[in-house]
């Protein structure tokens, strides 16, 4: 079956099988960029092999309790997250370069770590003693030995260690920095953190571990490649 190549816009997620300058959805410049990805053209005439049944589960079998937000103890993580992290979760927490950001996931990593449960920061954006002397800093003394960091752009990489550690909580700082050498594109294109999200998100859905994914925005004070996170993501968080 062949293929057709695939363009997203990064501004309002519009799909188009061809390059154009300007969005014909939203109007924006320069938005749009080849996805990476290649969607399947029905006219060839040929046909897919048959895929087996999926696995069918019952909701009453589930366990709710997966599903109830554990308490930060920090007020605004929990008043801004409805009472707590919920395990499994993805959250996008975005805004300007200098905004705290941060800052935020520092004071959220001491937190959790103090509670004796696993921490995994993700060191993208600055070096692990940059991020370090900043948890020193705001924790006022010794970290506990339950916050780690891992030194690494590759998203494939970071998924791997978040299956098999299984942190509580993973911070990724930042969503910009990651890449995948299988998907075509600079660190930062939105084809890269699309599938960067994506893959990170799947880790995380798989081992019930909670991620923070910090995002920067443009110069139109949008997350890179928003929409498309939109959708990967359960909070959104500016």
């Amino acid at each position: 079956m062949k293929s057709t190549a695939v363009f997203v816009c990064s501004k309002c997620d519009g799909q188009f099988t061809k390059w154009s300058g300007q969005c014909t959805e939203c109007g924006a410049w320069g938005t749009v960029h080849e996805d990476g990805a290649a969607v399947a053209n029905p006219s060839s005439g040929a046909r897919g092999k048959a895929k087996p049944a999926g696995k069918v589960g019952s909701f009453a079998a589930l366990d709710e309790t997966l599903a109830v937000p554990v308490p930060t103890e920090l007020r605004w993580w929990d008043e801004i997250l409805s009472g707590g992290i919920v395990n499994g979760s993805v959250t996008l927490l975005g805004g300007e370069p200098g905004i705290g950001k941060s800052t935020l996931t520092a004071q959220l990593a001491i937190q959790i770590a103090r509670q004796n449960r696993s921490v995994l920061y993700v060191t993208g954006e600055e070096s692990p003693s940059q991020v370090g002397a900043r948890l020193k800093r705001l924790a006022g003394a010794v970290l506990p030995n339950t916050l780690s960091f891992l030194d690494e752009t590759d998203a494939l990489t970071v998924a791997a260690t978040i299956r098999a550690q299984k942190p509580a909580l993973t911070i990724v700082d930042s969503i910009q920095t990651m890449r995948m050498s299988e998907v075509t594109g600079e660190p930062g294109n939105p084809t890269q953190v699309k599938a960067s999200a994506a893959v990170i998100n799947e880790a995380a859905k798989d081992v019930g571990a909670s991620v923070i994914l910090v995002g920067q925005v443009n110069k139109d004070g949008d997350l890179a490649g928003p929409r498309l996170l939109e959708h990967l993501v359960d909070t959104v968080l500016m």
